[in-house]
């Protein structure tokens, strides 16, 4: 969406723009209140994880993308934390390149002149978490009928804090409905016309449109009915 008002504003007049200008101002304010909350699931879509993030980021934002990946992997990596401390450490795996085996240190010489060099690459191996390893992974290929949380849970023994993540943020419905407008009436009563109201006339206000509503949804049943 940021790339379609981008690309107008460059190609219409002076009246349009100043429209699409609004719509940019209020698209920033909300993206930048619900990136994340978007941004993580399609982490966790195995087609798609981190590397379409960047890459459209980088389409958006260019030399900028920067600062808000850096706060996508922050949270992720935070989401993970949170969930991997409430089971052990098996999701902890140690990459064997460069890192020496027990019989090996166990065989190694005091006067082996190596033997300083063994364990500095002994201590400096590399700790991946299944964190690491998915997003490592290249991203599957679409396919028709694409279940992500069947995919999940297949592959749960492999990413067992991932799929529970993955499993509370996918089952989440989105809805594209302010919570205000949702569950609010005071900010449609209470407008910037009608802000010297009193609070009986404001309560009178309220009643009035529930009862109305009240009194529609009863006619239209009253019709159904008969």
């Amino acid at each position: 969406m940021k790339l379609a008002l981008d690309e107008e504003t460059s190609e219409v007049d002076n009246d349009v723009r100043k429209v699409i200008n609004e719509m940019k101002k209020k698209f920033n304010k909300y993206w930048k209140k619900s990136y994340i909350s978007l941004s993580i699931p399609v982490v966790l879509d195995p087609r798609f994880k981190f590397m379409f993030i960047k890459f459209r980021f980088e389409q958006s934002y260019g030399a900028d993308a920067g600062k808000w990946l850096k706060r996508v992997r922050k949270v992720l990596r935070g989401l993970f934390d949170e969930y991997s401390s409430q089971f052990d450490d098996s999701n902890v795996d140690s990459t064997q390149d460069g890192r020496l085996g027990s019989d090996q240190e166990a065989d190694m010489e005091e006067d082996d002149p190596f033997a300083d060099w063994y364990e500095h690459l002994s201590k400096n191996s590399r700790v991946t978490t299944e964190l690491d390893r998915y997003l490592n992974d290249n991203p599957i290929r679409q396919s028709e009928g694409f279940d992500i949380l069947k995919w999940w849970m297949v592959h749960s023994p492999v990413y067992p804090n991932l799929a529970c993540i993955a499993r509370d943020m996918l089952a989440m419905r989105m809805s594209t409905v302010p919570s205000k407008s949702a569950f609010s009436t005071k900010e449609r009563t209470m407008s910037d016309y009608h802000s010297r109201l009193t609070t009986e006339t404001t309560e009178a206000l309220i009643c009035l449109k529930d009862w109305s509503q009240a009194s529609g949804k009863s006619s239209s049943e009253h019709v159904v009915n008969n």
